[in-house]
């Protein structure tokens, strides 16, 4: 409990320690609660937030995920399931493990009658008897990337660990893990630079235009991912995305190998000034990538220079500072196509 109430890093690494002062400062709290409120009320209270596996918080979510009843129609045996199960959710899933299951309940009923709860004829009846699951799943969930304030960041980093095989041999036990483990995730994210960048790209491109603005920022010297941005929202609605287009190998990074380049002729001594001879443009003979007008991957397809007869722009002079051949030796003109 003391870990979902925290809301800093300090907080939350205070509350998921093991040090004595820690030990002594749930003592207290304790004590505390017992004299306030009598151990039934404690224990009802923990039983209405406790994780009991498969999506199911609280006792009364359980009961219907498991046994599709309300707490009040439960069995013994199915509240000795529900009541050995919060100790660990995972190892003693009825769903998945309900042999391991079904020894928790046992161990329950056993303390139940020692404690004088039920009798020894009502644990050995119980103990007879099968799990009587009835599992309902629950409603679809939507996607939790959707609330986040960085989705597309979101979903890479979930994407970059269901693709993991050390999380699970399979996608079905890397997701099982990934939604129940209880894994805690600590990414580069910067919430400051995520701000900036969707700023940037939603001030570029609006998100009814068919061409999508991505940004991707990254910590120079240590390739932490900092920030993703996508002028598109998240989501499966008509013009809406779930793709993190900026790890998208169909889409190179374009122009923004020009500064560099630039950075790279500078360092050599080259002068702003410099200027090379070369053609206005270049079409190449035949190429695939989408329109100038927005086209998306899917809209790619051959095209061809413009037709021959067409007046083409005669050489001359480009500034070295908007050239992004600089570092390169310069074509000869036979080799390019006038446009």
């Amino acid at each position: 409990m003391l870990l979902e109430e925290a809301s800093t890093p300090d907080q939350q690494q205070a509350a998921a320690g093991k040090s004595l002062t820690r030990k002594i400062r749930e003592a207290r709290y304790a004590l505390a609660l017992e004299q306030r409120w009598p151990k039934t009320k404690i224990l009802e209270g923990y039983l209405n937030i406790a994780f009991f596996g498969n999506n199911a918080y609280g006792i009364g979510a359980a009961a219907q995920r498991y046994f599709g009843r309300s707490v009040d129609q439960l069995t013994l045996g199915q509240s000795a399931l529900l009541a050995g199960l919060v100790q660990g959710p995972s190892q003693y899933d009825p769903l998945r493990h309900p042999q391991a299951a079904t020894a928790r309940r046992n161990e329950v009923l056993a303390r139940m009658r020692q404690l004088g709860h039920i009798t020894a004829g009502q644990e050995t009846v119980t103990r007879s008897q099968p799990l009587g699951l009835r599992p309902v799943l629950p409603p679809a969930a939507a996607d939790p990337c959707l609330s986040s304030p960085a989705p597309f960041f979101c979903d890479y980093v979930r994407q970059i660990l269901l693709s993991d095989k050390a999380l699970g041999a399979t996608r079905a036990e890397r997701d099982h893990l990934l939604l129940e483990g209880g894994l805690t995730v600590k990414t580069s994210f910067d919430p400051a630079v995520q701000r900036a960048a969707q700023q940037a790209v939603d001030s570029t491109v609006e998100k009814t235009n068919r061409a999508a603005a991505t940004e991707a920022i990254v910590k120079p010297g240590t390739g932490q991912a900092l920030a993703m941005a996508v002028s598109r929202d998240y989501g499966t609605a008509p013009g809406q995305t779930t793709v993190a287009l900026p790890t998208q190998p169909a889409f190179g990074p374009g122009s923004t190998f020009k500064v560099f380049t630039l950075a790279a002729a500078v360092a050599q001594g080259l002068p702003l000034s410099t200027s090379y001879f070369a053609p206005a443009c270049y079409v190449p003979t035949t190429f695939t990538i989408g329109s100038n007008s927005g086209g998306s991957p899917s809209d790619a397809r051959p095209r061809s220079p413009r037709r021959p007869g067409r007046p083409s722009a005669s050489p001359g002079p480009h500034r070295a500072a908007r050239c992004s051949t600089l570092p390169w030796p310069t074509p000869s003109p036979a080799s390019w196509k006038a446009c």
